[in-house]
C-alpha cells in the first residue's frame, strides 16, 4: 500500500468503534471533516462502522450516504475480520476526544496501535501516552485545538501526497514500538 501509493491514489479514510456523542468520541467532528474531505476530495473514500441508535446521527449518516454513494461508506455493526481487512487498506484513521469531556485522561488507545500495525496515519485529538513517538506519524491535537484546525490539517495532509506517504511509512516502522510483543 504505502509503496504504491502516489498522487494518483485513493486515499481511505476509517474510524470503528463507538458512535456515541453522548460518550467521550467526537463524532460530530468526524463527519463535519468527512462531508469536507469528500467534498474537496473526489478519490477520497471514508470507511465508518458502529452500532447507535441516535436518529440524529442516522439521519447524517444517511445524508452522507445518499451525498457521496461512491465515497462515504456506513457498515454499521462490522466483523473484526473486516474492520481488520479495511483497516490494512486504509491512510488515514481517526481517534477523536471531545474536549469537553470529563473523561480526557491520558490513555494508550488500542486503536492507534493498530493502526501504525497497517501503516495508517492516525489522527489524534486526545492526551495520548507516546505522543513525542507519534508526532512523526501522526496528526496529533491537544484538547484546545479547534474544529476547524483539526478539519483543515487533515485536508492539508490529504492534497499533500509526499507528506501522506512519509507518514503512513513512519507509522509503519513505529509499529514495532506498540506491538504486542514490545508492550
Amino acid at each position: 500500500k504505502i509503496q504504491i501509493y502516489n498522487e494518483d491514489s485513493n486515499v481511505n479514510l476509517i474510524y470503528f468503534g463507538s458512535l456515541g456523542n453522548n460518550f467521550d468520541r467526537d463524532i460530530n467532528l468526524l463527519l463535519n471533516i468527512a462531508e469536507k474531505v469528500l467534498n474537496q476530495y473526489p478519490k477520497t473514500r471514508f470507511f465508518l462502522g458502529g452500532q447507535t441508535k441516535d436518529s440524529e446521527l442516522l439521519d447524517k449518516l444517511k445524508l452522507l450516504s445518499q451525498t457521496y454513494p461512491t465515497q462515504f461508506y456506513f457498515s454499521g455493526y462490522t466483523l473484526r475480520d473486516d474492520v481488520a481487512e479495511i483497516t490494512q487498506k486504509a491512510h488515514i484513521g481517526f481517534f477523536l476526544i471531545r474536549p469537553e469531556t470529563s473523561y480526557w485522561v491520558k490513555s494508550s488507545p488500542n486503536k492507534i496501535y493498530e493502526y501504525l500495525a497497517c501503516g495508517v496515519v492516525p489522527v489524534i485529538r486526545a492526551d495520548c501516552e507516546g505522543s513525542s513517538e507519534l508526532s512523526t506519524c501522526s496528526l496529533l491535537f491537544d484538547r484546545n485545538a479547534s474544529n476547524n484546525e483539526i478539519i483543515l490539517e487533515v485536508m492539508r495532509l490529504i492534497g499533500d501526497p509526499n507528506r501522506l506517504k512519509t507518514m503512513m511509512r513512519d507509522a509503519f516502522e513505529l509499529r514495532y514500538k506498540y506491538s504486542y510483543e514490545s508492550v
